[in-house]
């Protein structure tokens, strides 16, 4: 069988996730061999799984970064609330 048919029907194969990549792969101008898919693949599932990650990181950070400063924001911002009021009360 020709090795252009066979990366074409691997290329096909992909799942619909991929429809990005899969439409890269078959607009190249130039044919691809097995081992250049392969490696393709390999570098594409790679990427993948790093912006996974990076997701996942970013998620948490961002979650622990909120609660931080909603509890120093609320608390401080009480602290000033009585100030304001002890301040009013001295005046008047």
């Amino acid at each position: 069988m020709d090795e252009s048919i066979i990366v074409s029907s691997i290329i096909d194969k992909l799942p619909s996730s991929w429809k990005d990549f899969k439409k890269n792969l078959k607009h190249k101008k130039e044919d691809i061999s097995l081992e250049q898919l392969g490696n393709h693949l390999r570098l594409e599932e790679e990427y993948r799984k790093q912006d996974a990650e990076k997701e996942t990181n970013v998620q948490e950070k961002v979650h622990m970064v909120e609660e931080g400063q909603s509890n120093r924001t609320s608390k401080k911002r009480g602290k000033d609330k009585d100030k304001s009021q002890a301040h009013d009360g001295d005046t008047g």
